[in-house]
């Protein structure tokens, strides 16, 4: 994709929509520029209840490979939530079309449905600048929290709750705001049709951008081939609803965000111990 956008001179975007919204890109700017310090760490929630339909709606929903051996990679880090892990590198890029390098990954995934890959992810990430990075994700859980998401720099944090403004608090309680990125979730659309309008070919969020995201999928399916399953004592079923989840999950995630801790590292009982994968400077393209 990337040697046909060279080639042909035209532009190619891939559909973060975080990362076409005008709050995202004044906020990239001003850590780019320094106004908070160095970023130190930090740290994404999302937990999105997934019924049964949502799994049933394609031939494709939960797969790991296509049915020639193609990769599929669907997940809640690949799909519905994966904006907000890409998120996390976006804003740490060195330009307003990279991301962060990701080096190292610690993970744990889960399943509660009946899926080939996993409905819950627990990673931490740190980039080639050592600045640490938690993602938290579940469809097993029965109740919505999130998107959630915290920057601690040096000077200042940032944070963003669903549904309210992203805002930096500096250490003397000054407050700037940025927005809510989730009401620009449209704006994608509108930067490719002025790009196509005006052969534009520079995107803010094209294949360089989102290349961490890539790798980390792909470094996660070719290292970790099977899907810890919840013990089967603690996945309920809602007839009503078709909901499979598991009752304390949304509680021990969130207790892990707030702790900047993985599961295991909390002592959660079903927990196991993390993954460590390792992604060599030469994987990425830039």
């Amino acid at each position: 994709m990337r040697q046909t956008r060279d080639k042909t001179g035209r532009f190619l975007a891939i559909g973060f929509n975080w990362s076409f919204s005008t709050s995202v890109h004044l906020l990239k700017e001003d850590i780019q520029q320094g106004l908070f310090g160095k970023p130190l760490r930090g740290q994404s929630l999302v937990l999105w209840p997934r019924t049964k339909h949502y799994y049933q709606r394609s031939n494709w929903a939960g797969k790991r490979l296509g049915p020639k051996g193609e990769p599929i990679y669907d997940s809640i880090a690949n799909n519905a939530a994966s904006h907000f892990l890409h998120h996390l590198v976006y804003v740490l890029g060195k330009t307003k079309e990279h991301s962060a390098k990701i080096n190292t990954l610690e993970v744990e995934v889960y399943r509660a449905n009946p899926i080939e890959t996993f409905d819950t992810c627990a990673l931490r990430a740190k980039t080639d600048q050592s600045v640490e990075l938690l993602y938290l994700a579940s469809h097993a859980v029965n109740h919505q929290i999130g998107p959630n998401i915290t920057l601690e720099c040096e000077h200042a944090t940032i944070t963003y709750e669903a549904g309210e403004d992203m805002r930096a608090t500096w250490e003397d309680g000054t407050i700037k705001s940025y927005g809510d990125p989730e009401t620009e979730h449209t704006h994608k659309l509108d930067v490719c049709i002025q790009a196509a309008l005006n052969e534009e070919t520079t995107i803010p969020c094209s294949i360089e951008a989102a290349y961490s995201h890539l790798l980390s999928i792909e470094q996660i399916h070719h290292t970790i081939s099977t899907i810890a399953r919840f013990p089967d004592h603690t996945i309920k079923q809602d007839p009503d609803t078709q909901l499979t989840y598991v009752p304390p999950l949304a509680e021990t995630l969130l207790s892990c965000y707030q702790a900047h801790r993985l599961p295991s590292e909390i002592d959660a009982g079903w927990a196991q111990k993390p993954t460590t994968i390792r992604i060599p400077e030469q994987s990425y393209p830039y």
